[in-house]
């Protein structure tokens, strides 16, 4: 067994962040850090990057298949284990040609409108025993379809794409199908879509299955992963590892642990750079050199990083944009 911890970070925001505050402090302080590791291109996918943290190899293509663990999270353990989809709230935008696909958790949406909204939609889906259900959060609904589904996409993924549904996909869907035209008709009028509309905000005006299939099981999971998140906290359960919410203890779990610890940190606000730097890889570094971190491997949403010890003491060109610092790795750091 290795006698140090290995670090993996997903942090998905972490190239604008740090372009937008690259001479505070904290900027400063990570851009120099960066600079003395290696760098490659990664195309950031949230979900399958999630996927990947724990050691699961994300599909081919498209979404992976979280419906049955997010179900077992959300509507609890004795649930059916298998055969879910989540069937999440869309606003659907048709223009000359075809139809746009944008996520309504984005925009938000309430406890009491997802509660009204389902409340009608399964007069429609109950008596074809297709009940949708509600999780922990307003825009994670679910129903338990036995078929094979083709359409793979997440609405998080697909958001502002145009659909367009080949023959195959039409088929899959079946009775679902049906219903999720329905579905658009009952919800055109809904009173809490008039109020949206009213307020500017985008109306609920379809579902959208995907999700489903079977996740596999990753053979070596992080011991213990950090991050406030749901789909976080449901793989954590699926993989078997230990979830924490809060980083605030991470620098002891460095110290304590010879395995694989992950980190998910969104870095989506102003004060989230100083925050990332002060309490998830400030602490990473300062492990780093003292031997207790073996590498630290850090996921943006564009770039990997990877740090190994010998990194610290390697020279780095100062000033400059993040991009342009990057560009000149090659040539300071060989």
């Amino acid at each position: 067994m290795s006698s140090t911890a290995e670090l993996r970070i997903l942090a998905p925001g972490l190239e604008t962040a740090l372009e937008r505050d690259l001479e505070s402090a904290a900027g400063r302080a990570l851009k120099g850090r960066l600079a003395r590791g290696t760098h490659q291109p990664h195309e950031g996918d949230l979900e399958r990057d999630l996927v990947a943290l724990f050691g699961i190899e994300p599909p081919p293509s498209g979404s992976p298949p979280l419906a049955d663990v997010m179900a077992r999270f959300d509507l609890g353990a004795d649930i059916e284990a298998r055969g879910w989809l989540r069937a999440d709230p869309v606003n659907l935008r048709a223009d000359v040609s075809r139809i746009r696909l944008f996520d309504i958790e984005q925009a938000g949406l309430g406890s009491g409108e997802a509660d009204a909204l389902l409340e009608t939609l399964n007069t429609l889906f109950e008596p074809s025993g297709l009940p949708l259900h509600r999780g922990s959060h307003p825009s994670r609904w679910y129903l338990r379809y036995d078929a094979t589904l083709p359409v793979a996409g997440s609405p998080a993924r697909l958001h502002g794409q145009a659909l367009e549904p080949d023959a195959t996909t039409r088929r899959g869907l079946g009775d679902l199908a049906r219903l999720m035209t329905e579905a658009q008709m009952v919800l055109h009028e809904h009173a809490v879509n008039m109020a949206r509309v009213a307020r500017g905000a985008p109306p609920v005006t379809g579902i959208w299955p995907w999700g489903g299939g079977e996740l596999a099981r990753p053979e070596a999971p992080p011991e213990t992963v950090f991050g406030d998140d749901d789909r976080l906290a449901a793989l954590a359960a699926h993989a078997g590892a230990a979830h924490v919410r809060s980083a605030a203890t991470l620098a002891q779990a460095i110290d304590a642990s010879t395995g694989q610890l992950a980190v998910f940190a969104r870095l989506s606000s102003p004060d989230d750079l100083a925050e990332f730097e002060r309490g998830i890889f400030g602490p990473a570094w300062r492990a780093l050199g003292r031997g207790r971190v073996s590498a630290i491997e850090l996921f943006g949403t564009h770039l990997h990083f990877r740090l190994e010890r010998a990194a610290r003491w390697r020279v780095w060109r100062r000033g400059g944009s993040l991009r342009a610092l990057l560009a000149d790795d090659n040539e300071d750091l060989g």
